[in-house]
């Protein structure tokens, strides 16, 4: 037993070596994989943090078009609804909302222009009213388009001015009204310099990343703070947005300018003739790397920790307690009584040894009771021997001196005894008849006996109930007569044969019926039937003797029990012929039911089972 507390003892630290090593090994496992596709890793992360930042520079990029393109909506709807030919009302719209437009510092030359329906400018928000109309670089280059798509904000690739030399991306928005008729056009413009200190203020994630934003013929028109395009990549772009399949480009789709520079271009939504293009360095690389490597590591450092000191407690407040239980409980199921449970302070864990207390008290109290019937079991069994050999000892030493005795009285009453006072006779026929009497009964004290022990076997052969029944009658037909009693058959013909023992269903009927003449009234009946049912063949015995009371029915099969006073006693003797009865039915599985009412009668009802019945 101590070489077993010492095998469990150790399994806790086994446990936890074990599962240190298994971590350490998973840790180098996630570390080398983590290495191996470390590059696929970083082209995720830098493809999803350079698509953010062209998501914020097209943003900042068309958020003032977006607010030029409703505040010139609202200005055309205005002066549609006031008088479009009224350049005083247009001047005062103008000047409203190009001070509250809150894009004033990117408008070119700070004004917001309205031309007429032949392209000249008719009032300027810095100018005033023109006295005479003129047309600038807007109202030369895109404002015919305002005409055929009124209504949409329709931006110019960008221009220099002749006379200032201001590079502007002019935009306006041709005005109709209800009938559709054209009236003229809004008009003004950014400056590309403005514009580009807008952008400035975007922060990118690395200093190493550049952006810039193109036109459709691939001239660079805003760019990022000491952004600079390869003479190669430029012509590469060029080429590319005049590809017809153009959607977008990302990082992973360009494998040949891995390396030196990598790009990254994108059409924006809302201004369909410019782009975006971002271009990093393959020094980003190597910081990734060396970022992702520690954070990485750090995380599983951190994991590898956390698991340790979880292991620690479960072992200490989970693991070491279920294996000191389960040494109770192997202690317990080897039948050790010197079994001691510490306490617990989890409530599971404690719960549990609670059980096994319990468990403990309930062995011990069964043990005990065990070792009570053990011992019951001994002097039963002691006693029953010394009934056998009582039995035993009847059989030799009452049994033959009885035979002796009836065979003595049989040879005094013969013709060869000689002539013989009548009276002597009389005696002799008494000794006779009371020798016969005592030596049945123990013959039958010794067949209980031989029952009990399991010595009895059955000579079962095909038979006659029809046949077994005469035989039992002819026995008892003289005691019939005796009693004055009236018999009644009632035996189905062509009844099948059976196969059982004989000679011992022979012994129950003779039992049943000669107790149906003992105990039935002068001129009392007997009922004797046999017929064949759904469940087998059914023979009742009936008569209408003294009955048996209903509190009495369970015991006239249990030995040496009678039934009813002293003179029913006398009658009945031992009480053994029942017993017998009942065990030779339970050899032959047999069923009986009883039934009996006190001054009425008593029917005893023996059921043979289909599968007794023998077809030949």
């Amino acid at each position: 037993m101590q070489d077993r507390y010492i095998k469990h003892k150790e399994k806790p630290a086994k446990f936890i070596t074990k599962f240190i090593i298994l971590e350490v090994v998973l840790f180098l496992i996630l570390i080398t994989w983590y290495i191996s596709n470390l590059q696929s890793i970083n082209y995720s992360i830098i493809k999803d943090k350079l698509t953010n930042a062209a998501e914020s520079i097209e943003v900042s990029f068309t958020d003032p078009f977006d607010n030029a393109k409703n505040i010139i909506s609202y200005i055309g709807e205005l002066i549609v609804k006031f008088n479009a030919y009224d350049n005083q009302k247009i001047l005062n719209l103008l000047d409203t909302f190009h001070d509250q437009s809150g894009v004033k510092e990117l408008v070119t030359w700070s004004a917001i222009t309205w031309s007429d329906n032949a392209f000249n400018i008719r009032v300027d928000s810095g100018l005033g009213i023109m006295k005479s109309p003129y047309k600038n670089i807007s109202t030369r280059h895109f404002l015919p388009d305002t005409v055929t798509q009124p209504w949409k904000l329709r931006i110019g690739s960008y221009k220099t001015d002749i006379v200032t030399g201001t590079k502007v991306i002019p935009f306006g928005m041709g005005i109709t009204n209800e009938a559709g008729q054209y009236l003229g056009t809004i008009t003004s413009g950014f400056e590309l310099f403005k514009l580009e200190q807008h952008l400035s203020n975007i922060e990118m994630y690395n200093k190493n990343i550049s952006f810039f934003i193109i036109d459709k013929e691939g001239k660079v028109i805003i760019k990022s703070k000491g952004g600079i395009i390869s003479e190669n990549l430029n012509n590469f772009i060029k080429k590319f947005i005049n590809s017809k399949n153009y959607n977008h480009l990302d990082i992973t789709a360009m494998p040949w300018f891995k390396g030196a520079e990598s790009i990254f271009i994108k059409k924006l939504r809302n201004l369909k003739n410019f782009y975006i293009v971002v271009v990093f360095n393959e020094i980003i690389w190597d910081e990734l790397l060396l970022t992702g490597f520690k954070k990485t590591f750090y995380n599983l450092s951190l994991i590898f920790c956390l698991c340790i000191i979880i292991l620690i407690f479960v072992n200490k407040f989970v693991v070491q307690p279920v294996i000191e239980l389960s040494d109770v409980a192997e202690k317990i199921s080897s039948n050790d009584r010197l079994v001691e449970i510490n306490e617990y302070t989890t409530k599971e864990i404690s719960l549990l040894a609670s059980s096994l207390k319990k468990v403990i008290l309930q062995k011990a109290e069964l043990v005990e009771a065990n070792e009570k019937l053990e011992f019951l079991l001994k002097k039963l069994e002691a006693m029953n021997k010394t009934k056998l050999d009582f039995i035993r000892n009847i059989q030799h030493e009452l049994r033959t001196p009885l035979n002796h005795i009836i065979g003595g009285c049989d040879v005094l009453g013969s013709e060869f005894a000689g002539p013989m006072l009548p009276e002597y006779f009389e005696y002799i026929q008494i000794i006779h008849q009371s020798g016969r009497d005592l030596l049945g009964k123990i013959n039958n004290i010794i067949a209980v006996a031989d029952f009990e022990s399991g010595n009895v076997k059955l000579n079962e052969s095909k038979c006659s109930i029809k046949e077994i029944i005469d035989n039992a009658l002819n026995a008892l037909i003289p005691k019939i007569k005796q009693h004055k009693l009236n018999l009644k058959l009632d035996i189905q013909h062509n009844l099948p044969y059976i196969y059982l023992d004989p000679e011992k269903i022979k012994i129950v009927l003779l039992n049943f019926i000669n107790n149906s003449i003992v105990f039935n009234k002068p001129d009392g009946d007997i009922l004797i039937s046999a017929l064949q049912s759904v469940a087998g063949i059914i023979i009742e015995i009936s008569d209408t003797g003294q009955g048996i009371h209903e509190d009495n029915l369970h015991k006239i099969t249990e030995m040496f029990s009678t039934t009813g006073d002293v003179l029913t006693k006398v009658k009945s003797g031992l009480g053994l012929g029942l017993t017998i009865a009942q065990s030779i039915l339970d050899l032959h599985d047999i069923k009986m039911e009883i039934e009996s009412k006190v001054n009425q009668g008593t029917k005893i009802k023996i059921l043979i089972p289909n599968i007794r019945l023998q077809k030949y």
